[in-house]
């Protein structure tokens, strides 16, 4: 089952931290993780739990992020990755849903999220967005 999971504030890590499911290639279950940011000023996701493909976010992205899960639609935003700089962060349509694309020089991680997954997904994002305001 897919959920939403939050976590208290780890203040040297993060002041916040967002967890939610969706699907790899392989249709896998796969985590991707949402912080909120010591200093409250940025989100950082780590895609499959682990950093490789970590992207830290600007708040003035997330709102773009609410919106292409709500519609549906493609969108893509920057961030900046700590080792490749900046990078894009692409959400694509597909069947019933949205997938997030996170490119480094030679990898590509793609998830989907669908049915609960998306809900939860926008729900987190949602909350997020929240924080900024």
């Amino acid at each position: 089952m897919t959920a939403v999971v939050r976590h208290g504030a780890v203040y040297s890590h993060f002041a916040c931290r967002w967890c939610v499911k969706g699907r790899n290639a392989d249709r896998q279950s796969i985590t991707t993780i949402f912080d909120l940011a010591p200093d409250h000023r940025s989100i950082i996701v780590h895609p499959g739990a682990i950093d490789t493909f970590s992207l830290r976010l600007l708040p003035d992205t997330i709102p773009a992020l609410v919106e292409a899960c709500e519609d549906l639609r493609s969108h893509t935003i920057t961030g900046l990755h700590a080792r490749h700089g900046k990078r894009a962060l692409e959400l694509r349509e597909i069947h019933d849903g949205i997938a997030t694309v996170f490119t480094i020089p030679g990898a590509r991680l793609v998830i989907d999220y669908q049915g609960v997954g998306l809900h939860a997904l926008r729900d987190m994002l949602t909350e997020i967005r929240e924080c900024f305001r």
